[in-house]
């Protein structure tokens, strides 16, 4: 369960630098105009970025996929569902708030142009608390749902 706050973080961080990497290429583009060496270079730079679109969910399914892997292998007691549950709401609320900080940082006026080219990453980012509350239901119920092994460590 607390390796939610750390794919949150992640996907929020590469979010942000994919839009400012794709802002600076394309000041980049602009400011290179001797003679059009190197240019194929920065266009082909810049095509690839539209790349992370698709990778961005991906990376937040595959994150979440392999916490919930993770957490099949962790054996705990089925009181601390109690402090998973507040987590989980916890954790709800912080990802709304992560995802408005994100909206507001997508639709600004310097970074708008950019986020009409990412729409799968701006939709997932915007459906950051149902994502975030589906993988910690999903994680709660592999980690408190498995039989009890009653052994020592």
């Amino acid at each position: 369960m607390m390796d939610l706050p750390f794919v949150l973080a992640m996907l929020f961080v590469l979010g942000i630098s994919i839009f400012v990497t794709v802002k600076f290429l394309g000041a980049f583009d602009t400011a290179w105009t001797y003679g059009g060496v190197g240019q194929e270079i920065i266009n082909d730079g810049q095509s690839a970025m539209y790349v992370f679109d698709y990778m961005f969910v991906v990376l937040g399914v595959g994150l979440s996929a392999s916490t919930i892997i993770g957490a099949f292998m962790i054996d705990s007691h089925p009181i601390f569902y109690i402090f998973s549950t507040i987590l989980l709401g916890i954790m709800t609320i912080v990802s709304a708030q992560i995802t408005n900080a994100f909206d507001k940082f997508a639709t600004s006026t310097a970074f708008a142009p950019i986020a009409n080219d990412f729409p799968m990453m701006i939709t997932f980012v915007r459906n950051f608390p149902l994502f975030i509350l589906v993988t910690g239901i999903l994680i709660a119920m592999v980690m408190y749902g498995r039989p009890q092994t009653g052994g020592t460590i």
